[in-house]
Order: C-alpha cells, then structure tokens, then sequence
C-alpha cells in the first residue's frame, strides 16, 4: 500500500504533538500522553479503571481493546498509580471519575487543540505504519476512509500532458481552487473581473494563484468571453459531462487516477500543508463540517 504523504502527516501532526504550555500537573501531563500515545476517545479515557492497566497495554472502549503502550508510558503510569486509590485511572476530589468536558478544557489549555484532533494525528500515524486494516481494529473503527489526492509529480505530469488551453486552465482551476464541477462551469467573467487576487465561486471568494488568475484573464481577452468563461462550440457553457470526460482522457494519458474529488483532496491537503485553519478550509471549500475521525489522506499514484 502506498504510504500517507509525509507532508501532510506531518503537518497535521505537528499541530497536535507541541509539548504542553505551562505548568502542568502529573495527572493532566499523563492523560495528555495516553491521548496521544493510545489515540483513544475522551469518553474512552475517562472509563480506564486501575484494573485496565496491564504490563504492556490498556484496555479501552466498550470493545474492550488491548492497546500496546510505550515503556515510558508504562512507567509514568506505575508510578501515577502509586498515589491513587481510586477505582478509574483518573478521578477529581469531588468525582472518582473525571468528567469529559474536564478533558477537553486540560487538553485546550495546555495544547489550545481538541482531543479529537491528537486522536486523528494519531490515526493518521497508526494507517501510515501499520496499514488501514490494523487502524481499524486498534481504534474500534467500523471503517476508515482514506482520501486519495496528487503529489507534486502527478500534478506535474498533468500539466505536462495538458496542451488545449482551456482544458490547462480548467484543470488548474479545479486543483487551486478546490471547487465541484457543477461550480466550475458556472464561473462567468464577472466572478473574475470583482477579486484582485482571487475569483468568486459559487458566493465565495476563493485565492488562487497570480499565475492563474493572469492565464484566466487573458483568455477571456484572447476568446473575448462575455459570459461564461468555459464554453464549447455548440453551447455557451461546457457541461459538468465534458469536463468528466477531460479529466478522465488526462489520467488515462498519464497513468493517473483523476477525478473531482481527488482534486478536492488534493486542495484540502495543501491547505493542511499550508497549516490553514479549519474555518479558512471550509470556507475556501464550501463545506458546512470539516471531520477527520475516520479519514487519512493518501496519495495513491505515488
């Protein structure tokens, strides 16, 4: 199996394996490890009981899981338990157990992320090393959906292969964009001619390369488009079919899997490249939920 592209994971992953911010207790420092380390929900962490502690694992979740912990985390959690007395690994004065939303408030002060996010990192971690089978089961997941996306080399060969204009700045379009097809043969000049450094699809505003946008601007001039900017002969605007059709002639050129939704993938990995928010990403993207739970991104050409 091809691995994750290692810029991506890496950078999602950087984003949630900073050394906690401040001074921390023994207690918030340990649960901050097992989250990290077992890549267990928060609802999971707070029901690990004493007797969950075994010499090489800990057992999580309502499937009972063994998952295999670290030497080091195996120590610091032998030695946390020294001074406990409590029926759950992690209890307050007031509750023998640790309430969820206490987690999330730990994990945010201290690495101003959400527990779900280190457990994505670490699915991400987990599927690049030990492949999506082994994920599933260490994280109880019913299925794992890896998203495929290009890497620098296919998006090279394309642009290579690509000779018709048009079709160059359709593809490209799509790439930098990250847009639906159905959105891509809407864009008339207007949605051009109102940004600077960016175009309009569908309500929003969306930044483009200066490349682009200087090839998209002279060849409304070159073509003298009024209207839509990707047309055909016998119509005023190519249709979603045509541009399916493109996409597909171009990946069996190059030997590349293509389609829209690699093209989004392919968008979102570069804004996680880029270390975007998640707001920008959903704006940029036009959706309403952006969720890694059960996703990986893979780059599956090369």
């Amino acid at each position: 199996m091809a691995k994750i592209n290692q810029q991506v994971s890496d950078s999602y992953r950087n984003n949630t394996s900073s050394e906690p911010i401040g001074a921390i207790s023994k207690r918030d420092y340990l649960l901050i490890r097992i989250l990290r380390e077992v890549g267990c929900t928060v609802s999971e962490l707070v029901n690990i009981k004493v007797e969950d502690i075994y010499t090489n694992s800990i057992i999580v979740g309502k499937q009972r899981r063994h998952i295999e912990i670290s030497i080091g985390l195996r120590e610091e959690i032998k030695n946390y338990l020294k001074k406990s007395s409590s029926e759950f690994l992690f209890s307050t004065r007031q509750s023998p157990k640790l309430e969820v939303r206490r987690v999330q408030q730990i994990v945010k002060k201290y690495l101003g992320t959400k527990p779900s996010k280190i457990r994505n990192a670490r699915i991400i971690e987990i599927t690049e090393e030990k492949g999506i089978k082994k994920a599933k089961n260490i994280f109880g997941l019913k299925g794992l959906k890896i998203k495929s996306f290009l890497n620098k080399n296919d998006i090279k060969k394309l642009r290579d292969n690509i000779i018709d204009k048009r079709h160059f700045i359709a593809f490209n379009t799509l790439l930098e964009s990250g847009c639906l097809v159905s959105e891509l043969v809407n864009i008339k000049v207007e949605d051009i001619k109102k940004y600077s450094i960016s175009i309009g699809i569908s309500k929003r505003e969306v930044r483009i390369s200066n490349e682009l946008l200087t090839s998209i601007r002279e060849f409304i001039s070159e073509e003298n488009i009024k209207d839509f900017i990707f047309t055909t002969r016998q119509s005023g605007r190519i249709s979603d079919k045509r541009i399916f059709q493109i996409l597909k002639k171009y990946g069996k050129n190059t030997g590349i899997e293509l389609n829209q939704r690699i093209l989004r993938n392919t968008k979102l990995a570069m804004m996680l490249q880029a270390k975007e928010d998640n707001k920008k990403i959903k704006d940029e993207l036009g959706i309403k939920r952006l969720e890694f739970g059960s996703y990986g991104l893979l780059n599956k050409n090369g």
